[in-house]
């Protein structure tokens, strides 16, 4: 097994799984100067940090079981006059 896959490996067994999903278009980046190991270990992480909160989110909506999922942003200002926007 070569470092590469061992790498994978390791972020599955991490459940980094959106970084062992990503890792491989990083790695073609950095080999092709389009990047540096560094930016592309940052963006990494990043994406791995904002898909984690993301998945902790979903999980404790589920969690609430809410009979109804709704945003700030659906709602009728209009109906209900009184509420400052």
């Amino acid at each position: 097994m070569n470092q590469y896959q061992k790498l994978v490996d390791n972020l599955t067994k991490l459940n980094l799984d959106n970084m062992a999903a990503s890792i491989a278009d990083y790695r073609q980046q950095v080999n092709d100067n389009q990047i540096s190991f560094s930016e592309a270990l940052l963006e990494l992480t990043d994406n791995e940090i904002a898909y984690q909160q993301q998945k902790s989110l979903k999980r404790r909506i589920k969690r609430a079981r809410f009979p109804i999922i709704k945003l700030l942003s659906d709602f009728d200002y209009q109906f209900q006059p009184s509420i400052n926007q």
